[in-house]
């Protein structure tokens, strides 16, 4: 009993001895880590100036640094996008930190576009952040490519191809070329417009302006697919339903198919009607300043008639026009609408704020060299 005692305390003294030295080598590794700032080096600059660096290292000369402070220093400069690679270091008490600079685009040199002129490609890409002078990084080639792409696909022009190369230039800088392979554009097969009662689905693919082409119109551009042209299209029907009492016409999808070698376009267009709805009563509330026979005569909706989306808002001008001549350049004009299901009727209420009047207090005139 005695000796399981001894073997015990032994144990215990072996434990503290243990303990002890994890905590000395954990203090002497803190004290090996941490150190007074002496200096700061920049190494591997060649375009970006040392005060940008520096602005960037939550780090000053006097002060203590550790290596928690590294990993900041990392996040700091990485966001700052100039930089491919960033590592620090010491050198006895002075904090090292070395970069690697990502190159400048120097140059952007486009070849093989003829359907968009070099300002109008250049103008897209600096709208994605691509411009001489910017930093270029990894990603930049494959956006160049994408943003360059979708231009032509606009246009119905699948078969386009984007090819990037990249030249190295002095001081870090690069060459970027855009070899672009054009193709024609793909030419509409057939249009079908799913979902139309109300109307035939002749008399509203007259309403637009993508479709097939016939044999005798050698020129016409009609077959030929582009993205604006359909979505002005789509709102053509959209009026055209709206202006006719359909409220809650909608486009329910389109479908764009394309055959295997991207020469020939299939549209397909789903629509949804919904209910034709007449106008129940229409009230003008606000200040306009006019008698009610007057105001009555502005209204272009009519009580009975079917709602017309049109006449709507030529209603919501003629109140902002004649608010404009006594002054109230700012008017607002809202409209509330209170549609009966079950009457299939729609009260309109015009909501009138002439704001405040605006007066010119002076004219200035320049560039009157003769009187």
């Amino acid at each position: 009993m005695k000796k399981q005692t001894v073997n015990n305390s032994m144990k215990n003294s072996v434990i503290k001895a243990s303990l002890a030295g994890c905590l000395l080598v954990a203090y002497q590794s803190s004290s090996a880590a941490s150190f007074i700032v002496k200096d700061i080096e920049v190494d591997g600059l060649e375009r970006v100036a040392a005060g940008t660096v520096l602005s960037n290292i939550p780090a000053n000369v006097g002060e203590s640094f550790d290596d928690q402070q590294s990993s900041t220093i990392l996040r700091s400069l990485y966001q700052t996008g100039l930089f491919d690679d960033v590592k620090i270091s010491r050198r006895d008490n002075v904090l090292v930190v070395k970069v690697v600079e990502r190159p400048a685009i120097g140059e952007i040199n486009l070849s093989g576009n003829n359907v968009f002129k070099k300002d109008q490609l250049l103008e897209v890409l600096r709208k994605a952040n691509i411009a001489q002078g910017h930093t270029m990084d990894r990603s930049s080639l494959a956006r160049i490519q994408r943003e360059i792409k979708e231009q032509y696909l606009a246009q119905g022009r699948y078969g386009t191809q984007v090819e990037t190369t990249v030249d190295k230039l002095p001081r870090n800088r690069v060459a970027i070329n855009i070899n672009i392979r054009e193709s024609k554009s793909s030419r509409i097969q057939n249009v079908r417009i799913i979902g139309a009662r109300a109307f035939s689905e002749k008399q509203l693919l007259k309403l637009m302006d993508s479709g097939t082409k016939s044999s005798y119109a050698f020129w016409s551009s009609r077959d030929q697919y582009e993205r604006r042209k359909l979505a002005a299209d789509l709102d053509k029907l959209s009026a055209h339903y709206r202006d006719r009492g359909y409220l809650n016409f909608e486009v329910v999808s389109t479908q764009v198919s394309l055959t295997p070698d991207k020469k020939s376009t299939y549209l397909t267009i789903n629509i949804k009607e919904g209910d034709q709805y007449k106008v129940a009563n229409i009230d003008v509330v606000g200040h306009l300043g006019l008698d009610k026979q007057r105001v009555k005569e502005m209204v272009a909706l009519k009580t009975g008639d079917y709602f017309s989306q049109k006449k709507l808002e030529e209603t919501r001008k003629n109140f902002a026009v004649q608010l404009g001549k006594k002054g109230y350049a700012f008017s607002k004009v809202q409209v509330a609408s209170d549609i009966n299901e079950v009457s299939k009727q729609v009260a309109i209420r015009f909501v009138v704020d002439p704001g405040k009047r605006t007066y010119v207090r002076r004219i200035n005139i320049k560039g009157n060299f003769r009187t």
